[in-house]
């Protein structure tokens, strides 16, 4: 299955890590209620990001404690950590730093 079909497939093993990654002091970022989830591609692996809700870089320890969340068991399935992409702007966009994951049912 492709990451998109993951994400509405699979909402319960999402919703379990976002309670995590909150759980660690980080908030997530929400429009209309849902959370802000997108498909990704780092290193020809798919994946789905989680989006903060932070106006500022990642610190280290921060780095090191979403790392600490993988592999992350939800569900029957497991979660495997991929890449930050941390913030960034520039004249008139920002863009929140997000967290990168895959599932071994993800596929191309």
């Amino acid at each position: 299955m492709t990451a998109l079909e993951f994400i509405d497939r699979h909402p319960i093993a999402i919703d379990q890590l976002i309670t995590e990654i909150e759980a660690i002091g980080l908030p997530v970022n929400y429009s209309f209620g849902e959370p802000c989830l997108r498909t990704c591609m780092s290193d020809g692996v798919d994946g789905v990001t989680i989006e903060l809700r932070l106006s500022r870089y990642l610190t280290d320890d921060e780095t090191e404690a979403i790392k600490g969340l993988f592999p992350f068991k939800a569900m029957k399935t497991t979660l495997t950590y991929i890449g930050i992409w941390d913030y960034d702007w520039d004249d008139d966009r920002i863009w929140y730093p997000s967290i990168g994951f895959t599932s071994e049912l993800i596929t191309e």
